[in-house]
Protein backbone atom coordinates (compact mmCIF):
# COMPACT_ATOMS: atom_id res chain seq x y z
CA UNK A 1 0.00 0.00 0.00
CA UNK A 2 1.73 3.12 -1.28
CA UNK A 3 -0.94 5.71 -0.48
CA UNK A 4 -1.96 7.30 2.79
CA UNK A 5 -5.65 7.81 2.10
CA UNK A 6 -8.28 6.90 -0.47
CA UNK A 7 -11.42 8.96 -0.96
CA UNK A 8 -14.31 6.89 -2.35
CA UNK A 9 -17.14 8.86 -3.98
CA UNK A 10 -20.12 6.84 -5.26
CA UNK A 11 -22.05 8.67 -7.98
CA UNK A 12 -25.66 8.18 -9.05
CA UNK A 13 -27.89 10.95 -10.47
CA UNK A 14 -25.96 13.66 -8.60
CA UNK A 15 -26.28 17.14 -10.07
CA UNK A 16 -22.96 17.76 -11.93
CA UNK A 17 -22.56 21.08 -10.13
CA UNK A 18 -22.86 19.43 -6.71
CA UNK A 19 -20.55 16.61 -7.78
CA UNK A 20 -17.96 19.14 -8.93
CA UNK A 21 -18.26 20.96 -5.61
CA UNK A 22 -17.60 17.66 -3.79
CA UNK A 23 -14.59 16.61 -5.89
CA UNK A 24 -13.10 20.11 -5.77
CA UNK A 25 -13.29 20.12 -1.95
CA UNK A 26 -11.36 16.83 -1.87
CA UNK A 27 -8.68 17.98 -4.29
CA UNK A 28 -8.35 21.28 -2.43
CA UNK A 29 -7.87 19.37 0.83
CA UNK A 30 -5.18 17.24 -0.83
CA UNK A 31 -3.36 20.35 -2.03
CA UNK A 32 -3.57 22.08 1.37
CA UNK A 33 -2.14 19.03 3.08
CA UNK A 34 0.51 18.58 0.36
CA UNK A 35 -0.27 14.89 -0.16
CA UNK A 36 -0.61 14.74 -3.95
CA UNK A 37 1.63 11.67 -4.03
CA UNK A 38 -0.11 10.05 -1.06
CA UNK A 39 -3.79 10.14 -2.01
CA UNK A 40 -6.15 8.13 -4.17
CA UNK A 41 -9.58 9.22 -5.39
CA UNK A 42 -11.95 6.51 -6.61
CA UNK A 43 -15.12 7.83 -8.24
CA UNK A 44 -17.64 5.02 -8.65
CA UNK A 45 -20.14 5.52 -11.47
CA UNK A 46 -23.06 3.39 -10.29
CA UNK A 47 -24.55 3.28 -13.80
CA UNK A 48 -25.69 6.88 -13.37
CA UNK A 49 -28.14 7.97 -16.10
CA UNK A 50 -26.51 11.42 -16.37
CA UNK A 51 -22.95 10.11 -16.25
CA UNK A 52 -21.89 11.83 -19.49
CA UNK A 53 -22.47 15.31 -18.04
CA UNK A 54 -21.05 14.23 -14.68
CA UNK A 55 -17.87 12.87 -16.28
CA UNK A 56 -17.36 16.05 -18.32
CA UNK A 57 -17.64 18.11 -15.15
CA UNK A 58 -15.13 15.87 -13.33
CA UNK A 59 -12.69 15.87 -16.25
CA UNK A 60 -12.83 19.66 -16.59
CA UNK A 61 -12.24 20.15 -12.87
CA UNK A 62 -9.31 17.71 -12.71
CA UNK A 63 -7.69 19.37 -15.73
CA UNK A 64 -8.13 22.82 -14.20
CA UNK A 65 -6.43 21.54 -11.03
CA UNK A 66 -3.42 20.43 -13.08
CA UNK A 67 -4.14 16.72 -12.72
CA UNK A 68 -5.41 13.91 -14.89
CA UNK A 69 -7.63 10.88 -14.53
CA UNK A 70 -5.27 7.96 -14.16
CA UNK A 71 -3.17 6.55 -11.34
CA UNK A 72 -4.31 8.74 -8.44
CA UNK A 73 -7.79 9.60 -9.72
CA UNK A 74 -9.70 6.56 -10.91
CA UNK A 75 -13.15 6.03 -12.43
CA UNK A 76 -14.81 2.69 -11.62
CA UNK A 77 -17.87 1.95 -13.77
CA UNK A 78 -20.77 -0.34 -12.84
CA UNK A 79 -22.64 -1.85 -15.79
CA UNK A 80 -25.84 -1.88 -13.74
CA UNK A 81 -27.02 0.16 -10.78
CA UNK A 82 -25.86 -1.72 -7.67
CA UNK A 83 -26.61 0.79 -4.93
CA UNK A 84 -24.53 2.80 -2.49
CA UNK A 85 -23.34 -0.19 -0.46
CA UNK A 86 -21.86 -2.08 -3.40
CA UNK A 87 -20.34 1.17 -4.73
CA UNK A 88 -18.43 1.52 -1.47
CA UNK A 89 -17.33 -2.11 -1.73
CA UNK A 90 -16.02 -1.31 -5.22
CA UNK A 91 -14.03 1.59 -3.81
CA UNK A 92 -12.47 -0.72 -1.24
CA UNK A 93 -11.50 -3.23 -3.93
CA UNK A 94 -9.59 -0.53 -5.81
CA UNK A 95 -7.87 0.81 -2.71
CA UNK A 96 -4.10 1.09 -2.57
CA UNK A 97 -4.17 3.19 0.60
CA UNK A 98 -3.86 2.64 4.34
CA UNK A 99 -7.06 4.59 5.10
CA UNK A 100 -10.37 5.05 3.29
CA UNK A 101 -12.82 7.92 3.61
CA UNK A 102 -16.30 7.45 2.12
CA UNK A 103 -17.57 10.80 0.85
CA UNK A 104 -21.12 11.29 -0.47
CA UNK A 105 -21.18 12.98 -3.86
CA UNK A 106 -23.28 15.96 -2.71
CA UNK A 107 -21.24 16.64 0.45
CA UNK A 108 -17.93 18.46 0.93
CA UNK A 109 -14.78 18.59 2.98
CA UNK A 110 -14.44 21.97 4.74
CA UNK A 111 -12.12 24.68 3.50
CA UNK A 112 -10.41 24.59 6.88
CA UNK A 113 -10.21 21.54 9.10
CA UNK A 114 -8.82 18.66 7.05
CA UNK A 115 -5.14 19.42 7.64
CA UNK A 116 -5.23 18.29 11.30
CA UNK A 117 -6.86 14.93 10.52
CA UNK A 118 -4.48 14.22 7.63
CA UNK A 119 -1.52 15.15 9.83
CA UNK A 120 -2.88 12.75 12.46
CA UNK A 121 -3.23 9.94 9.91
CA UNK A 122 0.46 10.39 9.11
CA UNK A 123 1.38 10.01 12.77
CA UNK A 124 2.36 6.78 14.43
CA UNK A 125 -0.49 7.12 16.91
CA UNK A 126 -3.15 6.70 14.21
CA UNK A 127 -1.68 3.33 13.24
CA UNK A 128 -2.86 1.88 16.56
CA UNK A 129 -6.52 2.31 15.55
CA UNK A 130 -8.94 0.81 13.04
CA UNK A 131 -11.39 3.72 12.91
CA UNK A 132 -10.97 7.47 13.35
CA UNK A 133 -14.37 8.91 14.28
CA UNK A 134 -14.53 12.56 13.21
CA UNK A 135 -16.79 15.46 14.00
CA UNK A 136 -19.15 16.72 11.29
CA UNK A 137 -21.03 19.89 10.39
CA UNK A 138 -24.56 19.96 9.05
CA UNK A 139 -25.02 22.57 6.29
CA UNK A 140 -28.58 23.69 5.53
CA UNK A 141 -29.85 24.97 2.16
CA UNK A 142 -28.92 28.54 3.16
CA UNK A 143 -25.32 27.56 3.90
CA UNK A 144 -25.64 27.77 7.69
CA UNK A 145 -23.40 25.38 9.64
CA UNK A 146 -24.28 23.53 12.84
CA UNK A 147 -22.28 20.79 14.63
CA UNK A 148 -23.47 17.19 14.54
CA UNK A 149 -22.94 14.32 16.99
CA UNK A 150 -20.36 14.18 19.78
CA UNK A 151 -19.03 17.22 21.60
CA UNK A 152 -15.50 16.93 22.92
CA UNK A 153 -12.28 18.89 22.53
CA UNK A 154 -10.04 15.89 23.17
CA UNK A 155 -8.75 13.02 21.09
CA UNK A 156 -9.75 9.98 23.06
CA UNK A 157 -10.13 6.24 22.60
CA UNK A 158 -13.59 4.71 22.97
CA UNK A 159 -14.68 1.09 23.15
CA UNK A 160 -16.64 -0.65 20.41
CA UNK A 161 -19.21 -1.66 23.04
CA UNK A 162 -19.84 1.98 23.95
CA UNK A 163 -20.18 2.82 20.27
CA UNK A 164 -22.75 0.06 19.75
CA UNK A 165 -25.05 1.50 22.41
CA UNK A 166 -24.43 5.19 21.72
CA UNK A 167 -25.72 6.34 18.32
CA UNK A 168 -24.66 9.94 19.02
CA UNK A 169 -21.09 9.01 19.90
CA UNK A 170 -20.99 6.65 16.91
CA UNK A 171 -23.71 7.28 14.29
CA UNK A 172 -24.28 4.89 11.42
CA UNK A 173 -23.27 7.27 8.61
CA UNK A 174 -20.01 6.06 7.07
CA UNK A 175 -18.82 9.56 6.23
CA UNK A 176 -18.39 10.31 9.95
CA UNK A 177 -15.37 7.98 10.09
CA UNK A 178 -12.10 7.21 8.37
CA UNK A 179 -11.45 3.45 8.21
CA UNK A 180 -8.23 1.48 8.08
CA UNK A 181 -8.51 -0.50 4.84
CA UNK A 182 -6.67 -3.63 6.02
CA UNK A 183 -8.88 -3.89 9.11
CA UNK A 184 -12.09 -3.87 7.07
CA UNK A 185 -10.72 -6.42 4.61
CA UNK A 186 -9.49 -8.73 7.37
CA UNK A 187 -12.89 -8.57 9.10
CA UNK A 188 -14.64 -9.83 5.97
CA UNK A 189 -17.45 -7.31 6.61
CA UNK A 190 -18.89 -5.67 3.50
CA UNK A 191 -21.64 -3.17 2.85
CA UNK A 192 -24.83 -5.08 1.99
CA UNK A 193 -25.89 -5.00 -1.66
CA UNK A 194 -29.06 -3.24 -2.73
CA UNK A 195 -29.87 -2.04 0.77
CA UNK A 196 -30.98 1.56 1.16
CA UNK A 197 -29.85 1.81 4.82
CA UNK A 198 -26.59 0.00 4.17
CA UNK A 199 -24.65 2.14 6.68
CA UNK A 200 -26.71 0.93 9.64
CA UNK A 201 -26.11 -2.75 8.88
CA UNK A 202 -22.40 -2.28 8.14
CA UNK A 203 -21.89 -0.17 11.29
CA UNK A 204 -23.33 -2.72 13.68
CA UNK A 205 -21.70 -5.74 12.09
CA UNK A 206 -18.27 -4.07 11.97
CA UNK A 207 -18.49 -2.88 15.57
CA UNK A 208 -19.09 -6.48 16.64
CA UNK A 209 -15.53 -7.29 15.44
CA UNK A 210 -14.30 -5.02 18.28
CA UNK A 211 -12.26 -2.49 16.27
CA UNK A 212 -10.09 0.09 18.04
CA UNK A 213 -11.71 3.52 17.73
CA UNK A 214 -10.32 7.03 18.23
CA UNK A 215 -12.46 10.16 18.51
CA UNK A 216 -11.05 13.16 16.64
CA UNK A 217 -12.71 16.41 17.75
CA UNK A 218 -12.07 18.62 14.71
CA UNK A 219 -14.98 18.99 12.28
CA UNK A 220 -13.65 17.58 9.02
CA UNK A 221 -16.79 16.88 6.96
CA UNK A 222 -19.77 18.91 5.74
CA UNK A 223 -23.08 17.07 5.39
CA UNK A 224 -25.38 19.05 3.09
CA UNK A 225 -29.08 18.63 3.81
CA UNK A 226 -31.30 17.82 0.85
CA UNK A 227 -35.09 17.90 1.04
CA UNK A 228 -35.59 14.91 -1.31
CA UNK A 229 -33.39 12.55 0.71
CA UNK A 230 -34.78 9.02 1.01
CA UNK A 231 -34.60 9.31 4.79
CA UNK A 232 -36.91 12.34 4.63
CA UNK A 233 -39.62 10.75 2.45
CA UNK A 234 -42.38 8.26 3.14
CA UNK A 235 -40.99 4.77 2.59
CA UNK A 236 -42.43 2.44 -0.04
CA UNK A 237 -42.42 -1.39 0.00
CA UNK A 238 -38.79 -1.61 -1.15
CA UNK A 239 -37.64 0.70 1.65
CA UNK A 240 -39.91 -0.82 4.28
CA UNK A 241 -38.64 -4.38 3.87
CA UNK A 242 -35.07 -3.10 4.34
CA UNK A 243 -36.12 -1.18 7.46
CA UNK A 244 -37.90 -4.27 8.80
CA UNK A 245 -34.82 -6.44 8.22
CA UNK A 246 -32.47 -3.90 9.78
CA UNK A 247 -34.55 -3.23 12.91
CA UNK A 248 -35.14 -6.91 13.62
CA UNK A 249 -31.53 -7.83 12.89
CA UNK A 250 -30.27 -5.03 15.17
CA UNK A 251 -32.72 -5.80 17.97
CA UNK A 252 -31.66 -9.44 17.91
CA UNK A 253 -27.98 -8.48 18.08
CA UNK A 254 -28.45 -5.98 20.90
CA UNK A 255 -30.46 -8.47 22.93
CA UNK A 256 -27.98 -11.30 22.33
CA UNK A 257 -25.18 -9.06 23.66
CA UNK A 258 -27.31 -7.70 26.54
CA UNK A 259 -27.13 -4.20 25.05
CA UNK A 260 -30.83 -3.61 24.41
CA UNK A 261 -32.23 -1.10 26.90
CA UNK A 262 -31.99 2.51 28.01
CA UNK A 263 -29.46 3.78 25.46
CA UNK A 264 -29.53 5.95 22.34
CA UNK A 265 -29.04 3.04 19.90
CA UNK A 266 -32.16 1.32 21.24
CA UNK A 267 -34.09 4.59 21.17
CA UNK A 268 -32.98 5.13 17.57
CA UNK A 269 -34.27 1.67 16.67
CA UNK A 270 -37.63 2.37 18.30
CA UNK A 271 -37.90 5.71 16.46
CA UNK A 272 -37.16 3.92 13.19
CA UNK A 273 -39.93 1.42 13.96
CA UNK A 274 -42.32 4.32 14.54
CA UNK A 275 -41.41 5.67 11.09
CA UNK A 276 -41.92 2.18 9.68
CA UNK A 277 -45.39 1.90 11.19
CA UNK A 278 -46.40 5.36 9.93
CA UNK A 279 -45.27 4.52 6.39
CA UNK A 280 -46.91 1.09 6.52
CA UNK A 281 -50.30 2.63 7.28
CA UNK A 282 -50.03 4.78 4.15
CA UNK A 283 -49.53 1.77 1.86
CA UNK A 284 -52.28 0.50 -0.39
CA UNK A 285 -53.86 -2.84 0.50
CA UNK A 286 -52.01 -4.47 -2.41
CA UNK A 287 -48.65 -3.13 -1.22
CA UNK A 288 -49.34 -4.31 2.33
CA UNK A 289 -49.84 -7.83 0.99
CA UNK A 290 -46.56 -7.56 -0.96
CA UNK A 291 -44.69 -6.38 2.12
CA UNK A 292 -46.17 -9.08 4.34
CA UNK A 293 -45.06 -11.74 1.84
CA UNK A 294 -41.52 -10.32 1.88
CA UNK A 295 -41.53 -10.30 5.68
CA UNK A 296 -42.62 -13.94 5.78
CA UNK A 297 -39.78 -14.88 3.41
CA UNK A 298 -37.30 -12.92 5.53
CA UNK A 299 -38.43 -14.60 8.77
CA UNK A 300 -37.93 -18.03 7.24
CA UNK A 301 -34.32 -17.11 6.36
CA UNK A 302 -33.47 -15.00 9.39
CA UNK A 303 -30.37 -16.96 10.38
CA UNK A 304 -28.95 -16.48 6.88
CA UNK A 305 -29.55 -12.76 7.25
CA UNK A 306 -27.63 -12.63 10.51
CA UNK A 307 -24.65 -13.93 8.51
CA UNK A 308 -24.96 -11.37 5.66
Amino acid sequence: MDKLIEFTVPVYKTDPELLTRCIKSILDAVDRADIRDLFQLVIVNDCSPNWESQFKAIQSLVTDKGGEIGENILIANHNVNKGLGESRNTGLRYSKAKWVWFVDSDDTLPEFGTNPIIAYLKSGDADKFDIIRCNTDRVDKDGNHSPMYFNTDKCTEVSARDCITDSILYPAASWTKIFKVDSIKKSGIKFPKGFFIEDQVFTLRYLLTNPKIKLFPTSVYEYHEVSDSTMMMDWDVRHLIDVYKYTHFSTRILKDYNLYGDNSRTRELLATLDRYNDSYEKLSTEDKYKLNDLISEFKSNFLDYLNL
